[in-house]
């Protein structure tokens, strides 16, 4: 099995800091526990999880966090053995260990990045209130989703890129901006022409940026895409949730 590294140093906002009492998002309650709880009792099912920041935790493989995404991607990376590791943010309030195995089982070992977009009927299905990034291709509408398959090496390479990425992981034009012309071009596509770009076109474009082969796979789970970025969002949840 792969190293599994789980980010849980993403700091609360000041709404959800002041309303919460929490410092970091993956302290939010969640089922009598906290979100990070939840995301670490899932991936100890496949390995022992390395956790960055966040809540300290007696008998856990756990390290503080740096000052930024990267940093802290950096930090977990630094830290396993295994030539891949499985990458999980620690905001996923739905994570099911049947999602990660599907994902997991359709892995390409030979990429450098392999990565989940839900088709987002999925979605909308399951959390009709949330909001979402999409992006239209030939083959349906999908939303991304916050775990990963990552070859060590191929994380090495992209570091100097990833920051700027995750920071615009929200606006696809933004993205592109980052990745440059080609991307952009592709991104552009997606909005005018969407059944005119495929998925293919979609794991070369990005894998070109990153240096390294990328693989995007179709998980029909909506809970490896249902993180919480707010308060509000939160909210929405946990009012799903007692409905």
């Amino acid at each position: 099995m792969h190293d599994i590294v789980i980010l849980a140093n993403g700091k609360a906002d000041s709404e959800t800091k002041q309303k919460a009492g929490v410092d970091f998002r993956s302290e939010l309650p969640w089922n009598g526990k906290t979100l990070v709880d939840h995301v670490y009792n899932v991936a100890k099912g496949f390995a022992d999880p390395i956790v960055i920041g966040g809540p300290i935790r007696d008998g856990w493989r756990q390290v503080p966090g740096g000052d930024s995404f990267v940093e802290s991607m950096s930090i977990g990376a630094s830290l396993v053995t295994k030539s891949h590791f499985l990458l999980i943010t620690a905001d996923l309030p739905f994570l099911k260990s049947e999602s990660i195995h599907a994902f997991l089982s359709n892995a390409d070992p030979e990429a450098g990045w392999n990565y989940p977009i839900i088709p987002i009927e999925e979605c909308r299905r399951d959390h009709p209130d949330l909001p979402r990034t999409t992006m239209r291709l030939r083959e349906g509408e999908f939303t991304g989703g916050n775990i990963a398959l990552i070859e060590q090496h191929a994380f090495q390479t992209a570091r100097p890129f990833i920051q700027k990425a995750y920071d615009a992981r929200k606006s696809p034009l933004k993205l592109g901006q980052i990745a440059g012309f080609r991307t952009l071009a592709l991104i552009a596509a997606t909005k005018l022409l969407p059944k005119a770009t495929t998925l293919p076109a979609l794991e070369k474009t990005i894998g070109a940026f990153l240096k390294a082969r990328a693989k995007a796979i179709i998980v029909r789970a909506s809970d490896i895409g249902t993180d919480i970025d707010d308060y509000s969002q939160y909210q929405a949840i946990v009012r799903g949730l007692d409905s």
